[in-house]
Order: structure tokens, then sequence, then C-alpha cells
């Protein structure tokens, strides 16, 4: 029996510099939020700094007290050589915190959908490139919870615009996807489902300390 729940986080390559405070926002509250309901202590977010939306899902859990298991620096990155500097050290100072474990090697995609139990998806709702992508990642993610008859899963997904305008702050915002196992129907849900919370709890509880 595990102790640790594990959050992994997917996101679209682009992230207007306009939205990141409004990403930012929203990983500070569910971090906040799940903190609360679980303990700090409890969770891991699994994640790198190899994009934008990434770098801010591993800055946030870690200010908000979570765990952060962190991959490392992606050495084929195509970046200008003032990037790839600025992401080395944001690295170098993530790495060195008390509550962070360095991973040996990358997670692959197919590795975050089995193993997370929560998992964050960022896609702009208006590209259907970018949502025939996330659609089969949240279909995968949600067949795995429903064959394995295991715990539940949740993911938060955000909408987020690849392109800024100005009204594209009213197009960032999410909501949480739930499935109870066995159902193939995914439930939008405003609310964490108590269910759900108590299923992490049990498992939390448990497992020895």
């Amino acid at each position: 029996m595990r102790n640790i729940i594990r959050i992994g986080v997917l996101s679209q390559p682009e992230l207007p510099k306009q939205i990141e405070p409004m990403i930012e926002t929203i990983f500070r509250e569910q971090f906040r939020k799940l903190n609360s309901i679980i303990g700090a202590k409890n969770i891991a977010t699994v994640s790198s700094v190899n994009c934008k939306v990434s770098e801010l899902a591993c800055i946030c859990a870690l200010e908000e007290g979570l765990n952060l298991e962190l991959e490392p620096l992606d050495s084929n990155a195509v970046l200008d050589e003032e990037e790839l500097e600025v992401r080395a050290k944001i690295h170098a100072v993530l790495e060195k915190q008390p509550q962070t474990t360095q991973l040996n090697e990358s997670v692959s995609e197919a590795a975050l959908i089995e193993f997370s139990d929560i998992i964050v998806l960022v896609c702009d709702r208006l590209d259907s490139n970018q949502m025939s992508r996330f659609d089969g990642i949240r279909e995968l993610f949600l067949e795995n919870d429903a064959k394995e008859a295991k715990m539940g899963r949740l993911i938060i997904d955000v909408s987020c615009p690849m392109r800024w305008a100005s009204d594209a702050d009213s197009e960032v915002y999410f909501d949480y996807l739930t499935r109870a196992a066995g159902q193939f129907d995914v439930s939008s849900e405003v609310e964490i489902p108590n269910q759900l919370i108590k299923q992490w709890k049990d498992t939390i509880s448990a497992a020895p300390h």
C-alpha cells in the first residue's frame, strides 16, 4: 500500500505570457486545496521545467508545501542560449529544495498517465489538433481507472488559449473530470467528489508510515 498521491502535468507547448499569472493562480489554488484535503507530505507533483506550464507547476507545488519529483532538464530543447541558461538556473534552485526528489530520467507521457492519481491537463479547447490529442489522454487516463478498478482518478482540466487576445481572460478556466470505476461516462464537476476524497484519505491512512 503506497502512501502518496501523485499529480502529473501535461500541457500544450505554448503559453502566452499575459496568461501565465492566471495559470499560476490555478496551480496555487488547486495545490492548496489538495494540501488541505490530504496533507502536503502525502502529495507529490511529478514535473519538469521543460515548458512554462510545467515550470509553474513545479514552483507552485513547492511553495504550497507539496513534494516535487523533478524530471531532468531536457538537453535537446530547441531554445536560445539565454532561455537555456534561465531554465538551468530554475532547475538548479528547485532540485536543492528539501521537498524535491531528483528523478534519474524523464517520465514518458504514457508512464505519467499510468501512475498518476491526479492529472492536470492544460490545452486550448478551441484548437482542434490540441483537443484531439488531449481527448485521447483524458480517455486513456480514465479508462485505466475503470479497467483496473483501483483508486479513482481526477483530471483537473484547464482551458488555456494559445494566443493572447483582449477577451482571452474569459477562456482561462478549469473543471474537474472524474469517473467512478466501471463506468464510461465522464462527469464534469465543480468540486472534487466526496467519494474520491474518501478514497484518497483511506489510501493514506491504511499505508504504513
